[in-house]
């Protein structure tokens, strides 16, 4: 939500990918060892709460977990195709400006989500 709100905004009205890159030096620093240890411990725990094979019994609430898991997959396959094509793209081309906004965008989506579905596992909705 930060790169949204702050970092992404500036440069999109200022046309320079700067802004973007700058936060991304920090996030590889800081924000992918939470991540990593964000999943490893929602591992541990979804393993806790229940074995891998009921992940998916979606008529219950621990069949959350499977759909967590699957937007956990799907946020990293994001992250690492923003890595590997996007941000190189980015710092030789401002005009790919538009298409990291978009993977941004996706991504802050997925985390909401997966924050209202950790929130609706723990109460057991």
């Amino acid at each position: 939500m930060l790169l949204l709100s702050g970092f992404l905004r500036r440069a999109l009205s200022e046309k320079d990918p700067g802004y973007v890159l700058s936060f991304e030096k920090f996030f590889i620093k800081v924000g992918l060892p939470s991540f990593f240890l964000t999943v490893v411990t929602g591992v541990a725990m979804g393993l806790f709460r229940a074995p891998p094979a009921l992940w998916l019994s979606l008529g219950e609430p621990v069949g959350r977990l499977g759909v967590k898991a699957i937007l956990v997959v799907g946020l990293v396959a994001l992250m690492v195709y923003a890595e590997r094509r996007v941000l190189p793209a980015l710092r030789n081309d401002p005009r790919a400006l538009p298409k990291f906004t978009v993977l941004a965008t996706a991504a802050t989506t997925i985390s909401v989500i997966l924050v209202i579905v950790g929130w609706m596992l723990r109460f057991g909705i």
